[in-house]
């Protein structure tokens, strides 16, 4: 009887460890990053690379791409969004925060915020997260098409630096998105580079562009080698995702 019942234990321990939920990636963003649900009036061409992101990782790291077309730090937090992020995630989950792209317009009061209130939002996020046991990586914004007689310039200010300082401030790894993706369509040429953008688009990506940037990301997390997403990363292109989260519960 007791040899049964250590048998029944060491059953139901095992079927408990195969049962264990995978651990969740929680993306946070804008249109580049959203799924293309999200991106209104887009549905037919554009994507974002939150989208296809797991294409890049194990069936071991669900992902959860919560990112937002249109979506700055400040409308993020302020309409609610992070809310509903910090109440899903279960302390060792991981989040993924690429925002700032729609802060810089000062004409827009409901996203706009300078660099100082983007660092706080920032901080703010950052603070909540840890404070509930998350792995926070910080990305900057994907770096808009701008082309003016062949040459690319860099359109986003001075707000991916502002990322770049809280990241180094709180000690948080950061993908340097920005900084890749400029180099990246500078490499491409006006032409090459037009292809990863929707038509008439300097922000919306293609399936092309989404897949490009999520490779990116990828690797350079690979890289960076957090270790709470390292060993769920893999390169390899495949298939676009097109499952929303909402539909996998």
């Amino acid at each position: 009887m007791k040899k049964l019942l250590l048998s029944c234990l060491a059953v139901c321990l095992l079927s408990s460890l195969s049962a264990k939920k995978p651990v969740c990636l929680y993306l946070i963003g804008d249109e580049t990053m959203a799924d293309v649900s999200m991106i209104d009036g887009e549905s037919e061409s554009a994507i974002g690379w939150g989208q296809v992101f797991p294409t890049y990782v194990t069936s071991d790291l669900r992902v959860e791409n919560h990112a937002v077309a249109g979506a700055s730090t400040k409308s993020y937090v302020e309409d609610g969004h992070w809310a509903v992020v910090l109440d899903r995630a279960k302390r060792g989950s991981i989040v993924l925060i690429q925002l700032a792209l729609n802060d810089i317009e000062p004409d827009d009061a409901a996203h706009y915020a300078t660099i100082d209130v983007m660092e706080d939002h920032l901080t703010t996020m950052i603070a909540e997260a840890k404070k509930k046991g998350l792995t926070v990586v910080l990305l900057t914004p994907v770096s808009r098409y701008f082309f003016q007689s062949g040459t690319f310039y860099h359109r986003l200010g001075g707000y991916p630096e502002g990322i770049r300082r809280v990241a180094q401030r709180y000690e948080v790894p950061m993908v340097d998105v920005e900084k890749m993706t400029a180099a990246k369509w500078e490499a491409l040429g006006e032409e090459g580079a037009r292809k990863m953008f929707v038509e008439g688009s300097d922000v919306k990506l293609t399936s092309e562009g989404a897949l490009t940037v999520g490779g990116l990301v990828a690797r350079e997390l690979q890289e960076l080698n957090v270790k709470a997403i390292a060993k769920y990363l893999k390169t390899a292109n495949g298939t676009i995702y097109t499952q929303p989260w909402k539909d996998a519960e």
